[in-house]
């Protein structure tokens, strides 16, 4: 059977149609939210299941976790740039316990250098898979500073700041809190996971979105930073997540309660 729709509920079905066969991420989160409130505004749409669809969408596990990025960025923006923290460093490993940070860098909001040191291990000797990935070897810093004797500026540090930001933030704070042996209490956002939710690639085992590296997320939108170096890293990161920011604000009221 034919149905002739009003103009609205043209838009309305073509729309939904379009979502319903290809949902991804944010920016169909902000989409099948637009078709929400279109529906909500025209009282005389009466295609229920389609109305029954776009509310199962909405709460959809994936859709959810969209949303759950969105607001977190959303909130960081009441937040001043001075009060924002960008962090990340450079390992031997990526073995939380067998191996250590060689090099921190710390900005703020508005890309002020606030720390940036090299560190010599206290334990590992040679780290040549990780060497061949940032380029630090084990003479560069045989003269440098165990982290250590930086704890007490490092926690000072990074408890003045209201929120913390990184890229693959929880393995950087796991790191600290490990060779600092102190416990980190900070509010922190993922620029990883924003990113993730942003290109829209569902998981369905792991339940999340697939990850991507800060390489593939500064080719993405256009960047040219020299990675794998823990300042550059922070910079490319804050750029990031001003660029993440921005998507996320484009339809702040756009939200389902």
């Amino acid at each position: 059977m034919m149905y002739s729709y009003g103009k609205k509920e043209g838009y309305i079905m073509k729309e939904y149609n379009i979502i319903d066969s290809r949902l991804s991420g944010i920016n169909d989160y902000f989409k099948i939210v637009d078709l929400f409130d279109h529906i909500a505004e025209y009282t005389n749409f009466n295609q229920k299941d389609v109305y029954d669809r776009i509310y199962q969408l909405i709460n959809r596990e994936d859709m959810l976790e969209a949303k759950s990025v969105i607001d977190a960025v959303v909130d960081s923006q009441n937040i001043s740039k001075k009060d924002i923290l960008i962090i990340d460093c450079e390992t031997t490993g990526l073995s939380m316990y067998k191996d250590e940070i060689l090099q921190l860098s710390m900005i703020d909001g508005e890309e002020n250098v606030i720390f940036s040191a090299l560190f010599k291990p206290n334990r590992k000797r040679v780290w040549k898979k990780a060497e061949s990935i940032h380029h630090i070897s084990p003479e560069l810093v045989s003269t440098c500073i165990p982290i250590q004797d930086y704890k007490r500026e490092i926690i000072d540090l990074m408890s003045k700041y209201k929120l913390i930001v990184g890229y693959n933030i929880r393995f950087d704070l796991r790191m600290i809190e490990h060779s600092l042996e102190s416990e980190i209490n900070c509010e922190y956002l993922d620029v990883m996971k924003g990113f993730a939710a942003l290109k829209g690639e569902w998981d369905c085992y792991y339940q999340s979105y697939k990850l991507i590296s800060l390489e593939d997320c500064m080719k993405l939108i256009g960047l040219n930073y020299k990675l794998h170096n823990s300042l550059e890293d922070c910079k490319c990161t804050l750029q990031c997540y001003e660029y993440l920011s921005k998507i996320c604000l484009r339809k702040e009221n756009k939200k389902v309660a």
